[in-house]
């Protein structure tokens, strides 16, 4: 693990990803989509004896994976249930 370590420490990165925008190209079979969920509303998080007058929120965004960039792409697509390599 340490080697892996050292290795890690001088790699380079390379970002492959395009822009992502309003209106950008996706594929035609995946509408765009997403959920946004409340997870923590400001009354959950309340408690001023023990934070003070602070309260928070926060929220989990769910979106779709099929649009952007993405490396994994061969794992996205199959021919008679096959992927790639015909795994």
């Amino acid at each position: 693990m340490p080697d892996l370590i050292a290795q890690l420490a001088s790699a380079e990165i390379y970002d492959l990803e395009q822009p992502r925008f309003a209106g950008m190209p996706t594929a035609p079979f995946v509408a765009p989509s997403y959920s946004y969920l409340l997870h923590r509303r400001h009354a959950d998080t309340y408690a001023p004896a023990h934070y003070g007058p602070q309260s928070w929120s926060s929220g989990v965004l769910i979106t779709n994976d099929h649009f952007g960039t993405h490396i994994d792409a061969p794992c996205h697509q199959a021919h008679h249930m096959q992927l790639l390599g015909g795994v």
